[in-house]
């Protein structure tokens, strides 16, 4: 009987042994497939094997009913390890698949999204990345009041590149200017293609003037570069890009591509192979063509007349939007004098219209910081002189001249050009002098620091009967009063 149960034990210990072991294979499957199941065999298994040990002692000691009692329910327990083992290994065998089974899935879905945003041909971001990212930069150019600049390239002579060689050859020279832009580039730049020959590049953080520094570097790079062509020849290619900025040129992101559009298109029709600006678009525009205006003014939705102002404005960076709240504030002033229909027009273009003979004027006399000379101080007197030289032969301007020839005549007599006192102001030049004056004071100069509303409005006070119709900065102080500063 003795042998009998020494066999026995033998036979448990085996059991026991041999399920521990598939219980280890089991908890290292289960580790592998990074699942949760290995804490919950392994305390199985402990419990198990502490009751089995403890069983073995008690029959060992004891002898007795009770000590039997406790050794076979330990043997009943060890008898069913391996069964719990076997149980758990092919539980850690499936975890272990459905891994796997995940990971594939993982990777797929990350191919899938990467597809989505990358360019099949040249492996950078494609339209619909770019859009995403300038949203977002747009968003936070607007948050923390920073620039940002966009360049959009396109290739010069792409169409017969492709004609000559096939597309094949096309797409290797799009990668390779792909790499060639990327080189040029800091890291937190966005380059992406916007569409066949054409890329853009988002400089976050950048003025126009850096971005301008940043296309001709891109500009030169190119053209200094040979591409390969089949049959181990070489060839210089050329880019043409178009630059713009915000808030200089746009104030959003549908702005903001259509003027570098717009400059890149003025860069392909001058020449190829150079930088355009949008500002520097326009104001040579009209350098060259002044009847041009004609068509300007004849333009309904006075969409090119706002362009204009956006130009004027963009020379220098403390009037950015200045003719936009201009326009704001007479046209919300207009509605409180109950103007008739063809003054608030004329105002309305007035207002588009008021600085257009700074277009000219020398960029370091608009932005100088300290008082400017007597010379220069004529230069800026000279501005409504220009601006009639240039509208006196437009349609449209019957009402509109006097008011932007006259808006810094003074209601004391100490105004210019004609020195014209009191009521002989034209009425429309005395209601956009206060609109434009007030938007100035509360805007930074170069020269001085921005005033704050209230501030604005007492200065308005004060100059009323000076340099302002008295009647009328009372009207203006209750505009604002009643509707605020418009947005």
């Amino acid at each position: 009987m003795t042998m009998l149960n020494g066999l026995r034990w033998i036979e448990q210990g085996v059991l026991a042994l041999s399920g521990g072991v598939l219980f280890y294979f089991g908890y290292c499957l289960k580790r592998e497939a990074r699942l949760d199941f290995e804490r919950l065999g392994a305390l199985v298994f402990i419990l198990a094997g502490a009751l089995g040990s403890i069983s073995n002692l008690a029959g060992l000691v004891f002898h007795g009913t009770p000590g039997y009692l406790v050794a076979a329910v330990g043997r009943e327990i060890l008898t069913l390890t391996p069964l719990i083992a076997i149980v758990w290994l092919i539980s850690g065998t499936f975890g272990l698949t459905a891994k796997k089974l995940l990971s594939l899935q993982a990777q797929v879905i990350e191919t899938a999204q990467s597809a989505a945003v990358k360019d099949a041909v040249t492996g950078i971001d494609n339209h619909r990345a770019f859009q995403r990212q300038l949203e977002e930069e747009v968003a936070r150019s607007g948050r923390y009041n920073r620039p940002l600049s966009l360049l959009m390239i396109d290739l010069d002579h792409f169409k017969t590149l492709n004609d000559t060689y096939g597309h094949p050859v096309g797409d290797a020279i799009l990668r390779e200017l792909s790499e060639l832009i990327k080189q040029g580039l800091r890291t937190n730049d966005l380059l992406a293609r916007f569409g066949g020959e054409e890329f853009s590049v988002l400089l976050p953080e950048t003025t126009l003037e850096g971005a301008r520094v940043v296309a001709e570097r891109l500009r030169n790079c190119v053209l200094y570069h040979l591409f390969n062509l089949p049959g181990g020849h070489r060839a210089f290619i050329s880019i043409s890009v178009g630059v713009a900025n915000l808030p200089i040129d746009a104030r959003d992101k549908d702005g903001l591509i259509e003027m570098a559009e717009k400059a890149l298109y003025f860069a392909k029709q001058n020449g190829r192979n150079r930088v355009g600006l949008h500002g520097e678009m326009l104001k040579a525009h009209f350098a060259e063509d002044q009847g041009s205006l004609e068509v300007v003014l004849r333009d309904s939705k006075l969409s090119v007349m706002r362009n204009i102002g956006l130009a004027i404005d963009a020379k220098t960076p403390f009037t950015f939007g200045h003719t936009d709240q201009v326009v704001r504030l007479a046209m919300s002033f207009a509605k409180f004098l109950k103007l008739d229909p063809a003054e608030v027009e004329s105002l309305r273009i007035a207002s588009l219209l008021h600085n257009i003979g700074l277009m000219n004027a020398p960029e370091n006399v608009l932005n100088k910081p300290g008082p400017l000379t007597l010379e220069e101080r004529k230069i800026i007197q000279a501005h409504p002189t220009l601006a009639e030289l240039l509208l006196k032969d437009a349609p449209r301007l019957d009402g509109v001249l006097p008011a932007i020839l006259y808006h810094h005549e003074r209601w004391d007599g100490n105004g210019y050009p004609k020195g014209l006192h009191g009521e002989d102001i034209p009425f429309l030049a005395r209601v956009l002098a206060i609109a434009e004056a007030y938007q100035a004071m509360i805007s930074t100069r170069p020269y001085r620091r921005r005033l704050s509303d209230d501030e604005a409005i007492e200065e308005l006070h004060q100059c009323a009967g000076k340099q302002f119709d008295p009647q009328l900065v009372q009207s203006f102080v209750q505009v604002l009063n009643k509707t605020g500063l418009p947005p």
